[in-house]
């Protein structure tokens, strides 16, 4: 389970990282979106079970028609906790897909997708990570939401400068 400083989860409720035999009585059974159900024998596959998220597009779309600045920042700082946490733990997104690969439970952004992180990262690799952070979401912004992207764009230059100099203290 991974924690932030405070002590509070990232999202994770249980992590089957192995496979087993005989951990799990039963096979779960998944309807897909078109409505196909699926078996998956539970000891037999890798996975992770998360509280739900909104995703960040979904998030920031609503926050962002209605001109709340003020909790598009708010959020905002709760991806940089969440990038700052897995920074310190030497973790890396090799795809930074901050608008779909991040949400949100109650105050705090979580991982929804897992599968490009790493336990690699190397000081000159976080520069880079976080000028992808900072692009795909002004491209996203200035795409769907362009009276905004100024704003935004400079806010995350203030968290950026605000993540280089905790981690150089950390």
């Amino acid at each position: 389970i991974a924690e932030n400083s405070e002590g509070r989860l990232y999202g994770f409720v249980y992590q089957h990282l192995n496979e087993s035999e005989g951990y799990f009585n039963d096979s779960l059974d998944v309807v897909d979106a078109i409505g196909i159900h699926h078996t998956i024998p539970l000891d037999q596959v890798v996975f992770v079970v998360q509280n739900k998220a909104t995703i960040a597009r979904e998030l920031f779309s609503r926050l962002l028609a209605k001109d709340d600045m003020g909790e598009v920042k708010k959020r905002i700082d709760q991806l940089f906790e969440l990038y700052s946490f897995e920074f310190r733990q030497g973790i890396m997104d090799k795809d930074p897909n901050v608008i779909d690969n991040v949400g949100f439970v109650g105050n705090r952004a979580i991982r929804i997708d897992v599968g490009r992180l790493r336990n690699t990262l190397k000081k000159q690799d976080r520069d880079l990570l976080v000028l992808k952070v900072k692009q795909k979401f002004y491209r996203w912004v200035n795409k769907y939401f362009p009276g905004h992207e100024q704003e935004i764009s400079d806010y995350l230059d203030i968290k950026i400068q605000q993540l280089h100099t905790r981690l150089l203290h950390d």
